[in-house]
C-alpha cells in the first residue's frame, strides 16, 4: 500500500514576502517607486507631485534632479526617467513673434534649448516708420517716415534743419510771395542760409568772424526787401492781412494768408481752430437771437484728429461734429461736447476723432435764445486756412444737420480744434 505524501506550504517571513511582491511588480527588476531614507522618492523615479520627490520637483511623472525653468514657451515640460534631467523645448520652438512699435522692430526668436528665450534683438526703423511687424523700407506719404523726416519720392529723407536768421526769422521759409519781389527776399534769406552752412555757424564756427559776416548779410538787403516782399501789404495775401503764414513748417505744406495772424492757432505748424482763424478771433454781433444749429462745413487737406469742440457764443450749449453734412437730416454726429462760452473762443476736450483727408465734415452749435454771435467773413467759400479748407459757414434747423451755406455770415461761431 502506497503511502500518500503531503507537502505543506513554506513559511514566509513578512520581509521576504514584501520583497517578492515588489520584484513581481517590475519586470526589469527595479522597483517602480524607490524611496529614500526619509520616505521621499529619488531622482528619475515615478512621482505624482513635487511633495513626492527628494528634490522637491516633479515634472512629467518623474522626479527631477533639481529645479527646472518652467512657466514660459521655453520652460521644461518633463524630467527624464532615471537621470531626472530637465526636458526643454528644442531650438525650433518659437518663443517670440516679430513686432514693431514706436519706430523699433523686434525680431522673432526661438528657444535656446536650455529653458530660455534669447534676449530681444531690436532694430531702429529710422528714417522709416513701423509696418505691422517690421520696419517699412519705402514710403508713399510722410506717415511712412520717422519723426524728423519726410517722404521724398519713395525714400524717407531728413528735413532741413531750421537755421536762426536775424530778420529772416520773421518769415521762416519764404514761399507764397508776390513774384515781382520774391527774388529779393529769397536771396536775402537763402544767401544767409548758405553762409551759415558753409561756415558751420551752428556748431564749431559759432561766433567766428565769418559767421558774423553771415549775420550782416541780412542787413545789407533787408531794407530793400522789407518794403517789398517782406511786408504783407505787398504779398499775395493783400493789404487786409496783418501777417502771412508763408512757410512750410518742414512738412511740405504751402503757406496761406490768415485774417489775424495774432491768433496762435493761425500757424499751420500746430493745432488749428478754423473758425477762430477765419473770423479773426472776434464777432461783429453778440447775443443775437436764433434757434438754429449753426457753424461751418470744412475739409481737411491731410489726415487730421479732432481733439476739442467749442466756439464763441454766450452760455452752455451742445457743439456737435458731423460727417457727411449734405442734407438736413443726412449727416452723422461723430462727436459732441457740452461747452460753456462767454462770448470768446474757448474749447472743451473730446475723445480724439480721426478725420480723413479730402472728406467733408461740419461743426455746429445748437443755439437757443439770445446767445448766438455772428460775423461777416472777408474771404470767399472754399478758402484754405492752414491745412483746413472751410467750404462755407453753414446752418440747419435745431437738431438738424448744418448743411446749408450761409455765406458770407458765420453764425453760431461753433469751432473745432484740429491736429495734423
Amino acid at each position: 500500500m502506497l503511502s500518500r505524501r503531503t507537502t505543506s506550504s513554506p513559511h514566509w517571513s513578512s520581509g521576504v514576502l514584501l520583497a517578492a511582491l515588489l520584484l513581481a511588480a517590475c519586470g526589469d527588476g527595479t522597483p517602480s517607486v524607490s524611496v529614500s531614507d526619509q520616505g521621499l522618492r529619488k531622482t528619475g523615479h515615478a512621482c505624482n507631485s513635487d511633495a513626492d520627490c527628494a528634490s522637491g520637483s516633479c515634472l512629467g511623472g518623474h522626479c527631477c534632479a533639481s529645479g527646472c525653468t518652467v512657466g514660459s514657451a521655453c520652460g521644461a515640460t518633463a524630467c527624464l526617467k532615471n537621470s531626472g534631467a530637465c526636458v526643454y523645448p528644442s531650438s525650433s520652438t518659437a518663443c517670440r513673434t516679430a513686432s514693431c512699435a514706436n519706430g523699433v522692430a523686434t525680431a522673432a526668436a526661438t528657444c535656446t534649448g536650455s529653458g530660455t528665450c534669447p534676449a530681444p534683438v531690436t532694430t531702429s526703423c529710422a528714417p522709416y516708420a513701423c509696418d505691422a511687424t517690421s520696419c517699412k523700407t519705402t514710403c508713399s506719404t510722410d506717415a511712412d517716415c520717422s519723426s524728423g523726416t519726410y517722404c521724398n519720392g519713395t525714400s524717407c529723407a531728413l528735413k532741413a534743419p531750421r537755421i536762426p536768421r536775424p530778420g529772416c526769422d520773421q518769415f521762416p521759409e519764404l514761399i507764397a510771395l508776390d513774384k515781382t519781389v520774391s527774388t529779393c527776399a529769397q536771396n536775402c534769406c537763402g544767401g544767409q542760409d548758405k553762409c551759415y552752412f558753409d561756415n558751420d555757424c551752428l556748431n564749431a564756427g559759432a561766433g567766428s568772424a565769418a559767421c558774423q559776416k553771415c549775420d550782416q548779410m541780412i542787413t545789407q538787403c533787408i531794407g530793400i526787401c522789407r518794403l517789398g516782399a517782406l511786408e504783407c501789404n505787398n504779398m499775395i495775401c493783400g493789404c487786409a492781412q496783418s501777417r502771412c503764414y508763408d512757410f512750410a513748417c518742414g512738412d511740405g505744406q504751402a503757406g496761406y494768408c490768415a485774417p489775424n495772424c495774432a491768433i496762435v492757432s493761425a500757424s499751420p505748424c500746430g493745432p488749428q481752430h478754423p473758425g477762430e482763424i477765419m473770423s479773426g478771433g472776434s464777432a461783429q454781433v453778440l447775443n443775437a437771437g436764433y434757434n438754429m444749429n449753426m457753424g461751418f462745413k470744412f475739409t481737411p487737406t491731410a489726415p487730421a484728429t479732432a481733439t476739442r469742440l467749442g466756439g464763441l457764443y454766450n452760455g452752455t450749449m451742445i457743439v456737435r461734429l458731423y460727417a457727411d453734412p449734405t442734407s438736413l437730416f443726412g449727416g452723422t454726429v461723430i462727436a459732441q461736447a457740452t461747452h460753456t462760452s462767454a462770448n470768446a473762443f474757448s474749447y472743451t476736450p473730446i475723445a480724439p476723432v480721426q478725420l480723413a483727408a479730402g472728406t467733408l465734415y461740419a461743426v455746429a452749435v445748437d443755439v437757443s435764445g439770445n446767445a448766438s454771435a455772428y460775423t461777416a467773413l472777408g474771404q470767399p467759400d472754399d478758402t484754405r486756412y492752414g491745412k483746413t479748407i472751410v467750404n462755407c459757414p453753414a446752418y440747419g434747423l435745431a437738431g438738424g444737420t448744418p448743411y446749408a451755406c450761409s455765406s458770407p455770415y458765420y453764425y453760431g461761431m461753433a469751432d473745432v480744434e484740429l491736429t495734423y
